[in-house]
């Protein structure tokens, strides 16, 4: 939670950033009046190459979840007022919207201004390779247990690669393109775990399944993989996909 310094920091900086010059150019254009009367504003960001869209006003488009102050009761469907309004805790955008957009959201209710962001892109896109991941990794964990181990090492390691292509696009870097190749998904995740954001376990498991890969499907060099090494393995992936998918969600 920012304190009130941090809040005002941001606010300062997103509206000089994103609303003001967006305000200013309608106001020139004549479709803004003088003075702007904003109450609400939000940019959607998009992982693509379409220009940010900035909504002000009735445009924009959130939900918000309120904390009430702890004197209040309401039941489903029970009128808010202000002055029984603790916090708006997060601000998320609807259903309706592009699952795969980052965006940064203001509310002005009462007299006070709420904000959130979420830059997380992608997350659609994310969550399709996910449920393919865990079908790779379901069909592993069966070749595991009925001690077909190579084919468990190439399914292994096509689960860990969707769920590292999944966390890598959810953060993309600028330049970055929706294709990514092997090689560049491999560095990013691996990138990303020398800053911290993955868990050395999960990292090493999902380098040693790359390693091991081309013995276990195509036959080069010798086979010396344990059935306890491999599900060590298995048990990190299993964790990697768990965690991509709450951090997506």
């Amino acid at each position: 939670m920012l304190d009130e310094e941090a809040r005002k920091r941001t606010f300062d900086h997103v509206m000089e950033i994103w609303f003001e010059p967006e305000i200013r150019r309608r106001q020139e254009q004549g479709s803004a009046q003088k003075p702007f009367p904003l109450r609400a504003a939000q940019v959607i960001i998009y992982p693509d190459n379409r220009p940010h869209e900035i909504r002000l006003n009735e445009e924009v488009q959130a939900i918000g979840h309120m904390k009430l102050k702890d004197s209040v009761t309401k039941n489903e469907g029970d009128p808010v007022y202000l002055h029984e309004l603790e916090e708006v805790p997060s601000i998320h955008l609807p259903e309706t919207a592009d699952p795969n957009c980052g965006h940064f959201t203001l509310l002005l209710i009462g007299d006070r201004w709420y904000g959130s962001f979420d830059f997380r892109y992608n997350k659609g896109k994310a969550s399709e390779l996910l449920a393919v991941a865990e079908e790779f990794f379901e069909t592993a964990s069966a070749a595991l247990a009925a001690g077909r181990l190579r084919p468990a090492i190439d399914n292994l390691f096509s689960a860990a690669e969707l769920a590292a292509k999944a966390y890598v696009m959810s953060t993309p870097l600028p330049g970055d393109s929706e294709k990514k190749c092997h090689g560049l998904v491999h560095s990013r995740f691996n990138m990303f775990s020398r800053h911290g954001n993955i868990e050395s376990e999960h990292r090493k498991a999902f380098n040693a399944l790359a390693n091991a890969r081309a013995n276990a499907r195509y036959v080069q060099g010798t086979f010396a993989e344990r059935p306890e090494l491999i599900a060590k393995w298995q048990s990190d992936i299993g964790d990697l996909i768990s965690y991509v998918r709450a951090r997506t969600t």
